[in-house]
């Protein structure tokens, strides 16, 4: 938050690399969602399941410890997630969450798990393992009259189901996932106009990470709209 504070203060253009709102795939959901194409938005599932074991030598053993790395498997990729999530549909009302380290010696979290609910009613469920070996990475989208499936989370290929019809869709990466923002980010400077994800969205997904630690410590849930500056 200090730093979207400062950046603000000088004639310079900021931006976080959230990299993954300048892919086809968001974009392409941004449009069903604009159509309305699911109905009523429901429900949003999120998952990332994985095994990430890191040695205490080992050069990224920072990002084991919370002081340093602000978290665990939440800040390696559940900021990432929760970022989409927060570009396609805005920060979640309230949030209750379960944070834990079950597996490694880690100075953070390996698995979380939570329920998330937008004013509208709208629920989020999520949950994140650095110690499962049965890998999954899934983000999903369910309507009342359709869903939008990506799995794996940074694959080429989405999945659209409407009613019994089921479309598997082909949404590729740029061959260099980061140039699409770098590209934005010049052309920000360049055009002077804000760049795609500026650091007020940062803040964002750093309230809801805030939330989730706060509510796993207080066994409570957390009113996030509360919390927004």
């Amino acid at each position: 938050m200090e730093v979207a504070r400062a950046a603000k203060k000088i004639p310079a253009k900021a931006a976080t690399a959230y990299f993954r709102r300048m892919t086809m795939k968001y974009r392409h959901a941004t449009e069903l969602l604009k159509k309305g194409a699911f109905g009523r938005v429901i429900l949003i599932r999120i998952c990332y399941h994985t095994w990430t074991e890191i040695s205490p030598d080992s050069p990224i053993a920072w990002r084991t410890d919370r002081s340093l790395a602000g978290g665990g498997v939440l800040a390696d990729m559940g900021s990432h997630m929760f970022d989409v999530m927060i570009g396609l549909f805005g920060l979640p009302a309230k949030v209750f969450a379960k944070v834990r380290t079950l597996t490694f010696p880690y100075k953070t979290e390996d698995s979380a798990a939570m329920v998330m609910e937008y004013e509208n009613g709208c629920l989020v469920t999520a949950s994140f393992n650095w110690n499962s070996k049965t890998w999954s990475h899934e983000f999903e989208i369910i309507g009342t009259e359709a869903k939008l499936r990506w799995h794996p989370f940074d694959g080429d290929k989405a999945v659209w189901i409407a009613g019994k019809e089921i479309k598997e869709l082909d949404l590729p990466n740029h061959p260099n996932v980061h140039y699409p923002l770098i590209e934005d980010f010049v052309s920000a400077i360049l055009e002077d106009k804000q760049p795609a994800v500026p650091m007020d969205e940062a803040v964002k997904t750093n309230l809801l990470l805030d939330a989730i630690f706060r509510s796993s410590e207080s066994g409570k849930e957390i009113d996030i709209s509360r919390t927004i500056p």
